[in-house]
């Protein structure tokens, strides 16, 4: 390796780790908002509940990536391509039709699962109980609402708002842990599975209006940036 021939790009570097460093930090919490409710019904509830809501909530996880995983990688090529392309409407649009395939999906693995998993839990997991069927339907509408939030928080991806999103993740961690602090210890585990839902909703929704406001003002900008540019042209 000749070491004099590297080229150390501070300003490529400065926008690596803008965008790379706070992404890394939202990946980070945004794991442990999935993961915090097990230590709290473990501390309130025992091993025995933790380790049935785990499973669940383990189950329908997997369930939401597989299914929406294809759709994920495909979707996220092409509104790439279009924002590098400059084409941010085309790029909205995408995302629109990715959600759209994403709740038709949704619906059709929720109401499938739902139709399945008592049989499944008592043959296969050797679970029973009337929470069960509670506690998965709360679960598996959280976590493909939590992959519809990935594509709601793509504009801000895509704009270098990485801050703000480390921000909101982190506001939905302490929102989780309060409420589970509250409900677990008196309702058990099936109050984590309706506050998994509330808290995903909450970064669903606030995480799609700042997209909407950056990528409508950005939209305008890129809009009227050539209008001005012939008005300064003309004699």
């Amino acid at each position: 390796i000749n070491i004099d021939r590297i080229n150390f790009n501070m300003p490529f570097t400065k926008k690596f780790m803008d965008y790379g460093f706070p992404l890394t930090i939202w990946i980070f919490i945004s794991t442990f908002t999935m993961m915090a409710d097990r230590y709290i019904i473990n501390e309130f509830n025992g091993y025995s509940e933790v380790g049935t809501y785990a499973a669940i909530k383990d189950l329908v996880t997997k369930i939401s990536t597989f299914t929406i995983l294809p759709i994920s990688i495909a979707y996220s090529a092409k509104i790439n391509d279009a924002w590098n392309s400059k084409d941010m409407i085309r790029a909205k649009k995408l995302i629109r039709d990715a959600l759209l395939i994403e709740l038709i999906i949704c619906v059709l693995a929720s109401v499938g699962f739902l139709f399945l998993c008592q049989e499944f839990y008592l043959k296969i997991l050797h679970l029973s109980g009337k929470r069960l069927f509670f506690t998965s339907g709360f679960l598996i509408v959280s976590a493909f609402l939590w992959q519809a939030a990935l594509f709601f928080q793509k504009p801000l991806e895509l704009l270098f708002k990485q801050k703000l999103m480390v921000l909101l993740i982190l506001i939905t961690l302490v929102v989780n842990i309060l409420l589970n602090l509250i409900l677990v210890p008196r309702y058990g585990y099936p109050a984590a599975a309706v506050n998994a839902l509330l808290t995903v909703s909450l970064y669903s929704v606030v995480s799609f209006l700042f997209s909407r406001k950056f990528l409508n003002k950005n939209i305008l900008h890129s809009q009227a940036l050539p209008e001005v540019i012939r008005l300064n042209e003309q004699p």
